[in-house]
């Protein structure tokens, strides 16, 4: 039965949606005229002209909801009508907001983080009513740490119970936007809030912002001068002083600062490479930089300069009596090669120049210096069949053994490459005149014939000082690195055998070796023993002049593995040797033959190396089994 038969105006029912507004109708009987709300709904509003209304939800509002209504028949009022709208749940996504107020902790410390720290700044609410997860959803600076990994969708949950870590970024301090939240209902996401910490700030040390490039120039061009004064950056705002801390190679340029203004005054006649470390101070926190300056040589007559400290003398002051070499050659430019074999040099302050040779006394035995050169080391490479000749004096009077000479020092700026022998000098005298008597053994160790310093002596990849020192009358040989002694030899019956020079040897030369690989800088010669205290004097000036570049070096805390192949026709099985900085003793030898399954092979025991600054350990193992293809890759692995 029709509940609205016998009635004027007709009630209805209306289904609506949460927070979307509806039209309804209002109906009757023909004889009704017009329309008329009586009570207003209690959850929403009506707008429009009777007969036609548009309802309007509370916002998310669901549930039941009416209003009453009546009609006009005949100018008379007609009986009530209801309108009855249910209204249908939608899921609303949540509100968040955030205020500020949040007290980290200081610049450059972490901020810990935690659910009931952060819901003091935070309000969220679900229309539904349902339970909330609050999520970061952006970090807008620094990091998050925390012991339990974010969720899988990559972002961090802030939850009950559990803490995070919030580190800032360096020297960053005040008010600052960390990251950004939302609240999530199980299926809808706020709106973002951005959460902000605040951060005090402490006394920030200076620090780099626009690091010195290298620099090259030609030799004798004019001084350098260059604007400083963004070179370092302090956070706080304090005034920087600037000051030059100290430069390699002081015979090449003078450095000087004038405000934040630097003056590089290249040196006459002067060709090389020098690293200026330039210091900041503010406030009593220090911070610095460096870079290198290379000069190229220009090609004229002037003699190359030496280093006073060849004699004994250094920056003015005599620091010990060395009688000065006989012979220095050169090979940290084209110049100084080709003036070295006219031996066209003189020390730093000498007004008068050279006697030069009428015939050369450094020869290459592949006339070519431009295929050996290397620019960037400032050096010749001596590589494969690559040998050098040194002309030295012979002793003016006696017999022909009398003329050769038995005590005397060479001395080699030398650097190395591990994993094959290296042959340097030759005597080119005696029973196996083609055979050398100096090396450095693959893997850093400095001797010969059989008798060897400990390994890593000297280092693959950086420059060493190695003299190679022959007393006759005591029948001593010495071998140094830098200034330290790292092998002696007693041989008896020295005079004219194999150790005793005339008036030419060989560097890079042994018959049975055609595969070597160093760089030279530069050869000294002198016709006598030099001591100990002598030795340890220029062993300490090579610090000086190499420090720097060393500490450029690529090898330097790495831990490296290195593969001697051995010599098969010697019975020599190949070789593992490895160097490290870290702490432990103990190293399995890996091996694999895709690079995705390794299995341990052999282990090695490390030492420390003496003499060293860093706590260096080395250790090496023989691969008895030769290269077999099963074993094509190897890695070595701590045991800890």
């Amino acid at each position: 039965m029709d509940p609205n038969q016998d009635r004027l105006v007709y009630s209805q029912s209306i289904q609506a949606v949460e927070d979307n507004p509806i039209n309804i109708k209002l109906t009757g009987n023909a004889a009704v005229t017009s329309f008329a709300v009586k009570d207003m709904p209690k959850h929403g509003k009506l707008t429009g002209d009777s007969p036609n209304l548009l309802y309007i939800p509370e916002t998310n509002y669901y549930g039941a909801d009416f209003f009453t209504f009546y009609g006009f028949a005949n100018s008379e009022r007609t009986e009530d009508a209801i309108v009855n709208i249910n209204v249908i749940n939608v899921n609303d996504p949540p509100s968040l907001t955030v205020v500020d107020g949040f007290f980290g902790s200081s610049e450059d410390q972490d901020t810990s983080i935690n659910y009931d720290s952060i819901m003091k700044y935070v309000n969220m609410s679900d229309a539904e009513g349902g339970d909330l997860t609050l999520i970061i959803n952006k970090i807008h600076t620094g990091l998050i740490y925390t012991e339990k990994p974010p969720h899988q969708d990559g972002r961090y949950r802030i939850e009950e119970g559990e803490a995070l870590q919030w580190r800032p970024e360096k020297d960053q301090f005040g008010l600052i936007e960390a990251f950004s939240l939302v609240a999530f209902d199980g299926q809808m996401y706020s709106d973002e809030s951005t959460f902000r910490i605040s951060v005090d700030g402490i006394e920030d040390a200076p620090v780099l912002s626009n690091p010195i490039e290298d620099l090259e120039r030609d030799e004798n061009a004019e001084d350098i001068v260059l604007d400083i004064s963004e070179l370092f950056y302090d956070a706080d705002g304090e005034e920087i002083s600037y000051f030059v801390k100290d430069w390699s190679n002081k015979l090449l340029l003078m450095p000087v600062i004038d405000g934040t203004i630097l003056k590089i005054e290249l040196k006459e006649n002067a060709n090389g490479k020098s690293i200026i470390e330039i210091g900041g101070e503010s406030n009593g926190q220090y911070i610095y930089d460096e870079f290198e300056v290379k000069v190229i040589s220009k090609f004229d007559a002037d003699p190359f300069i030496v280093n006073t400290y060849w004699r004994g003398s250094f920056e003015g002051v005599n620091e010990i009596e060395i009688a000065p070499p006989i012979r220095v050659w050169s090979f940290n430019s084209m110049e100084n090669i080709l003036k070295s074999e006219l031996g066209n040099w003189k020390y730093a302050g000498e007004v008068e120049g050279p006697v030069l040779s009428e015939s050369p006394l450094l020869t290459i035995n592949e006339n070519d210096w431009k295929k050996v050169y290397y620019t960037d080391g400032a050096s010749v490479r001596i590589q494969n069949a690559t040998s050098l000749d040194l002309i030295v004096p012979e002793n003016k009077s006696g017999a022909d053994w009398a003329k050769r000479n038995n005590a005397y020092t060479f001395v080699f700026d030398i650097r190395v490459q591990y994993g094959i022998n290296q042959p340097l000098l030759n005597t080119s005298h005696g029973k196996e005149a083609t055979k050398s008597e100096l090396w450095i053994n693959p893997f850093g160790a400095v001797g010969g014939q059989g008798s060897y310093s400990n390994l890593s002596a000297v280092q693959s990849g950086k420059w060493y000082r190695v003299a190679y020192v022959v007393d006759g009358e005591n029948q001593l040989i010495n071998y140094y690195v830098d200034e330290n002694l790292k092998n002696s030899r007693i041989i008896n019956n020295m005079i004219d055998g194999r150790h005793s020079i005339g008036t030419n040897v060989k560097v890079g030369y042994d018959q049975q070796v055609d595969n070597k690989s160093y760089e030279l800088r530069r050869v000294v010669y002198y016709d006598y023993p030099l001591s100990r205290d002598q030795i340890n004097f220029l062993g300490r000036m090579s610090f000086e002049e190499f420090n720097e570049e060393n500490s450029r070096s690529l090898e330097g805390d790495e831990t490296l593995i290195y593969l001697y192949r051995g010599e098969p026709e010697e019975g020599e099985n190949p070789t593992i040797f490895m160097s490290t900085v870290e702490s432990h003793v103990y190293w399995y030898i890996q091996t694999s033959a895709n690079l995705f399954d390794w299995v341990d092979y052999r282990l090695i025991e490390t030492t420390k190396v003496e003499d060293t600054e860093k706590n260096l350990r080395i250790g090496h193992a023989s691969i008895d089994d030769a290269l077999s293809g099963k074993h094509l890759f190897y890695r070595v692995r701590a045991v800890e």
